[in-house]
């Protein structure tokens, strides 16, 4: 049955006469009462009210087939609520004769799928737009289960929905599946949930039939009835699915209306600039009182007008603060234009220097930083500083020289905890190396800051960056020193253990050389990440990097390779207690390495060819080329390294009455030069975001010429060497020695 039966067609009409007499009667209470009385105006009230009642009874009274043409104009949704509202409304629209308006309705919603022939349109009607639950009426149920056709709450299904599972219970006694006889739905695990109610029907219709025929029929009936089904289904997951991206279009353009319309209202009430300035996190879009999807009328602006201008207030308190600080930051730039005056004016750099932001934390500096808006600040401004600048970066030297005190006495303190730790960890036959270190405390060093001073500028102090040195930890800070002490030669390892044990890319750092590394004034920076922005005055066009104020973390003191220093100092005839670097780099000697040291000729003229480094170069050679292997140095003076240097150009007589040219001779890594080490900088990009790392002279030249057109460029005008207070060393050279040298 697809619409609900009655015996009658008539429709319902009101007596003329008796609203007539009821409108006399009305009239006479009115005129009855005296004017003006408290009476009479409750009366006139309740009259009113009385009036709003029963408005849409007058429609029944229109003839039929204006009735239903004025139905066929509602939406579906509208035309089931309308039949719900009245008995006499249910009456007429249940009624077989309305049918057409329930499917002139219907054909107006577009791609809707046709009713089931299975189905009444009412309840067709009631599937497709009611979002309410089927089983216990609950409201808002958005999901429809066209599979099942019913709309069913999350509640509702636990009893109302049976697993594929739990099917034994329905089996029939002839082993028919009746779950094959009904619609079914994707459920959790490849399982399929059915609907108990369907289930039980099937199941009482099958056992109703005794008839074998009859019970195949109804089979086959039953499983086209679900192919259609399944089939119609897709139909309205499709349609479904184009409702729901409807609607969500018009919840967002109701949303998008909305704000422009509170735009609109904020602009004419002067909030224009703090509109337009709003930076994420904060958005006025996101508001919970703005991205409402309903239209915003002058009596709901009433209402949320104090929230949205309070939410205003403190964006414009935020835009402010970031226009002073955009101000700031243009001062700050100005402020680095003066330092890189400054700083360029007093090439060669043989004496520390801060960069932009220690600079701009200099105390006379962040006077005239932070002065009022209103006050223009030019580079002319931070002259009456410059008498200043001496004694300001004085103590700025001072304090970072208290930071290296502080780095190693940490050290210090870390030798100590290290090797006793180790001790332990050795005995329970684990690695010291893979433990958790606790933090150190710098206030329990036995070293006073006069002490670790002293100790910083000795040439056996050498310093390692933890950032651009990167190489496991494979030997023991106090191994060299304890086979040393027991009397045993390093000598003992193999040439693979020896190889095996080097580093790669050693940069050992003295101080106070130590102070201008890269990575103090440098921070790594992940530029793809979702973090906070990067202040202005720390990027570098390099992405990778940004700038920091001046720190020592990064530093460690290595002893390994300390030790290897204390080896070179021994071989210049020093005491390591007491040689400071500035004494080494005073020395003039050359460090002949015999660990090299390879024959020239046969080995019966003990002559050997091997490489003379400077003292640094001598501790850097052996950390990436010897490792563990005990240092062997043969120092050679101005006067024996002129005749020991072998000429590459002319043959070279190794023994007498024997020669050898230089194409005959080992090849040795190479070294570079001075002048062709990464440590030259662009003099017109320093402190600038262009400012480039440490680079060879000819990359140096090359962007000169390119970046600021200038074709002949000079040095400590357009290019100068990074931080370097000690003197140019000389370089390494190939020499001749005795090979007997190795042996002693």
């Amino acid at each position: 049955m697809k619409v609900e039966r009655t015996t009658s067609t008539s429709r319902p009409t009101t007596s003329r006469k008796k609203r007539k007499l009821d409108e006399q009667v009305v009239s006479t209470q009115k005129t009855s009462l005296p004017e003006g009385s408290n009476a009479q105006l409750q009366s006139t009230q309740r009259i009113k009210r009385r009036g709003n009642i029963g408005k849409l009874s007058g429609l029944l009274d229109l003839p039929l087939d204006i009735l239903f043409e004025i139905f066929g104009q509602l939406a579906p949704y509208d035309l089931l609520k309308l039949s719900r509202m009245t008995k006499e409304f249910r009456r007429v629209l249940m009624h077989k004769s309305s049918i057409s308006v329930w499917k002139s309705t219907l054909e107006r919603v577009p791609g809707l799928p046709i009713c089931p022939n299975d189905m009444p349109e009412p309840q067709w009607v009631n599937l497709a737009f009611d979002p309410h639950c089927h089983f216990c009426f609950t409201s808002n149920i958005r999901n429809v289960e066209w599979t099942l056709r019913v709309r069913i709450c999350s509640k509702c299904a636990k009893d109302h929905i049976v697993d594929s599972l739990e099917l034994s219970y329905y089996q029939s006694e002839d082993d028919i599946a009746y779950e094959s006889l009904i619609s079914s739905r994707p459920a959790k695990r490849m399982r399929r949930g059915y609907l108990i109610r369907d289930l039980l029907a099937v199941q009482e219709k099958y056992k109703s039939m005794k008839d074998s025929a009859t019970r195949k029929a109804y089979i086959l009936m039953r499983r086209n009835l679900v192919k259609d089904i399944q089939h119609h289904a897709v139909l309205c997951e499709i349609w479904s699915q184009s409702q729901l991206s409807q609607r969500s279009y018009e919840l967002q353009q109701l949303r998008e209306d909305r704000l422009q319309a509170i735009i609109e209202r904020l602009e004419g009430l002067g909030w224009e600039k703090d509109v337009q300035s709003i930076e994420y996190p904060d958005s006025l879009e996101e508001h919970k009182l703005v991205k409402r999807p309903q239209r915003l009328t002058d009596s709901i602006w009433g209402r949320i007008k104090g929230p949205i201008l309070e939410f205003m207030a403190g964006m414009r308190e935020k835009r402010l603060l970031r226009e002073r600080a955009e101000l700031i930051l243009e001062r700050k730039n100005t402020a680095a234009q003066f330092l890189r005056t400054y700083k360029n004016a007093r090439l060669p750099y043989i004496e520390i220097l801060p960069e932009r932001l220690d600079f701009s934390e200099f105390p006379p500096i962040k006077t005239i930083l932070e002065l009022p808006s209103e006050v223009d600040v030019t580079e002319a401004t931070f002259d009456s500083v410059l008498p200043q600048l001496p004694s300001l970066i004085e103590g700025w030297r001072g304090e970072i020289n208290q930071k290296m005190i502080r780095t190693m006495k940490v050290n210090e303190v870390a030798a100590r905890q290290h090797a006793s730790i180790s001790r332990m960890m050795l005995l329970w036959g684990e690695d010291p190396d893979e433990m958790d270190h606790p933090e150190l405390d710098e206030s329990t060093s036995t070293e006073t800051d006069e002490e670790a001073a002293t100790r910083m500028k000795l040439a056996t102090t050498v310093f390692q960056c933890n950032t651009c040195t990167e190489y496991s930890w494979w030997h023991d800070d106090d191994d060299l020193s304890s086979k040393s002490s027991e009397g045993s030669s390093m000598d003992e390892w193999s040439a693979s253990d020896e190889s095996s044990m080097a580093l790669d890319d050693v940069v050992p750092l003295f101080y106070p050389d130590v102070l201008g590394h890269l990575c103090l004034t440098r921070a790594p920076h992940r530029f793809w990440s979702w973090g906070r922005r990067v202040d202005a005055c720390k990027r570098l066009d390099s992405m990778t990097k940004i700038r920091r104020k001046w720190t020592s973390r990064p530093l460690r003191v290595d002893r390994t390779i300390g030790k290897y220093a204390e080896s070179v100092v021994r071989a210049a005839g020093l005491d390591p207690e007491i040689t400071t670097v500035a004494e080494m780099d005073a020395l003039d000697i050359m460090f002949g390495c015999m660990r090299c040291i390879l024959p020239v000729g046969s080995y019966s003229d003990h002559t050997g060819y091997t490489m003379a480094y400077g003292w640094r170069e001598a501790v850097a050679h052996h950390a990436e080329h010897h490792g563990r292997g005990t240092p062997k140095w043969h120092t050679l003076t101005p006067d024996a390294l002129e005749s020991a240097r072998a000429d590459e150009n002319d043959a070279v007589e190794v023994s007498p009455g024997t020669t050898a040219s230089s194409v005959d001779l080992p090849v040795f890594p190479s070294v570079t030069e001075v002048s062709d080490a990464a440590c030259w900088l662009c003099v017109h990009c320093r402190d600038l975001p262009s400012e480039m790392e440490p680079s060879h002279i000819i990359t140096v030249r090359f962007h000169i010429q390119t970046k600021h057109d200038i074709t002949k460029p000079e040095i400590n005008r357009d290019y100068y060497r990074e931080f370097n207070p000690h003197p140019s060393l000389p370089t390494a050279t190939k020499v001749i020695l005795d090979m007997r040298l190795h042996w002693i």
